[in-house]
């Protein structure tokens, strides 16, 4: 398995409705030299996404300086490559602007950051090679904050072209079934993850921890140890699974 591990095109109508919420109401090119996160969603980020705001017009003048070595900021770059490199401080924003909009008061203003958060996964996702793995990883995103807006299809015909594209990153498997799940459609989500399984020759730690998630769904208690066994094996950080096998008397 290949795992790898700002800024949004904005009618200027909608603006005075939405600056006292975030404070993002700009242009793509000035919002890429704008944009920062919270103490709380600094620590939210990956190390990938950390380092590269480091070296991004907005990082650079941020209280965040120094808080990642140059030296881990040039390994960062080395091993997801120029191509990469260049667009990722979109897909982190993205990443942050995603998660504000769960905490919006209202439809619209939710509706404003999912579109905004979509604007930025795509500018990433067009500027990186469909065959790395973090273009799976982009789409993923892209495609979740589609199905948080409600564009079910939508979503799963991103996810089918990332998957298609790059077909041992477990990302795109991954985000499918959790949709599937998440819909209660679990053989669906069932078949995903196994064919996820296959194609990444049973090393993704993420994709046996949602298989042993989905087959205790439909209460599949032993296939689901087994599923937990690998997910933990293979260094899956969360207890979840653990825990709620354990309570059905199937500790892993």
């Amino acid at each position: 398995m290949r795992t790898h591990p700002q800024n949004s095109l904005i009618v200027q109508g909608a603006c005075a409705a939405i600056v006292i919420v975030i404070g993002l109401c700009t242009s793509r090119a000035a919002h890429a030299l704008a944009f920062q996160p919270t103490e709380a969603e600094w620590n939210t980020w990956p190390e990938h996404c950390q380092a590269r705001y480091m070296v991004s017009a907005a990082g650079g003048d941020s209280p965040y300086v120094g808080r990642v070595p140059a030296a881990l900021v040039q390994s960062w770059q080395a091993r997801l490559g120029p191509e990469v490199w260049y667009s990722l401080h979109h897909y982190c924003a993205g990443m942050i602007i995603a998660a504000r909009a769960k905490f919006q008061k209202t439809a619209k203003e939710r509706e404003f950051l999912l579109r905004d958060a979509i604007e930025e996964f795509q500018f990433s996702l067009t500027r990186t090679p469909t065959t790395h793995p973090m273009h799976a990883e982009i789409a993923a995103r892209k495609a979740l904050a589609h199905r948080d807006l409600g564009e079910i299809d939508r979503a799963i015909s991103i996810l089918d072209s990332a998957i298609s594209a790059c077909t041992d990153c477990s990302a795109g498997y991954y985000a499918k079934a959790m949709i599937y799940r998440d819909n209660g459609q679990v053989t669906e989500a069932r078949k995903v993850l196994e064919q996820g399984n296959r194609a990444t020759e049973d090393k993704s730690p993420e994709l046996h921890y949602l298989l042993g998630l989905v087959l205790a769904d439909i209460k599949d208690y032993e296939a689901a140890q087994f599923q937990a066994r690998e997910a933990y094996r293979l260094g899956y950080p969360q207890p979840g699974l653990r825990d709620r096998l354990a309570r059905a008397g199937y500790a892993p």
